[in-house]
């Protein structure tokens, strides 16, 4: 076998792979999350990502819904995106 019909042949397993990952991916879901009295960014990290690292995750909710602190109130919408 020569050397380009090895590189079409691994260039196109690869190709296969990537699509077959790509299209068998679930995008992520926006949920809204409305704040109840008592909750903490915290706990609601760890409410919907159980067994993830709150510390990052709290980060993420953070970002997403543009977030200074990580004060939050009663009432206040929150979007997460959740599998």
């Amino acid at each position: 076998m020569n050397f380009n019909k090895l590189t079409y042949i691994i260039a196109t397993t690869f190709m296969v792979l990537g699509l077959l990952i790509h299209f068998n991916a679930q995008p992520a879901k926006a949920v809204t999350h409305t704040v109840e009295r008592g909750e903490s960014l915290s706990s609601i990290a760890q409410a919907y990502y159980p067994g993830q690292d709150s510390r990052y995750i709290i980060d993420v909710i953070q970002s997403n819904n543009k977030l200074r602190s990580d004060v939050i109130q009663p009432g206040q919408e929150l979007v997460l995106e959740v599998e």
